[in-house]
């Protein structure tokens, strides 16, 4: 399919556009959609958008982070559990 030299101009500059609203959202603090599967159809964009905001991104890493911490507080309770039994099987064969 041969698109011409105009319509794909018109078609680079809706793309651009898109791109630049999505970097002035961002910097803005607002919401970036980030397409998944979007097509470029004659309308522009086209697809499902899922919307990312800075608010919503800290929550994210706040709640991984805190899961996180609370693991390797778990797992450093195990490991001197573990050494613990080791030392008492070395104790006792002995």
């Amino acid at each position: 399919m041969r698109i011409d030299n105009d319509r794909m101009d018109e078609l680079k500059d809706q793309v651009d556009s898109v791109a630049g609203a999505a970097s002035v959202s961002a910097v803005a603090g607002g919401a970036v959609g980030v397409g998944q599967a979007g097509k470029l159809g004659q309308g522009g964009m086209v697809g499902n958008n899922l919307q990312y905001s800075i608010p919503g991104i800290l929550h994210f890493l706040q709640h991984e982070w805190s899961r996180f911490e609370m693991e390797r507080g778990q797992w450093e309770v195990e490991k001197a559990e573990l050494q613990v039994r080791i030392k008492a099987n070395d104790l006792l064969n002995c």
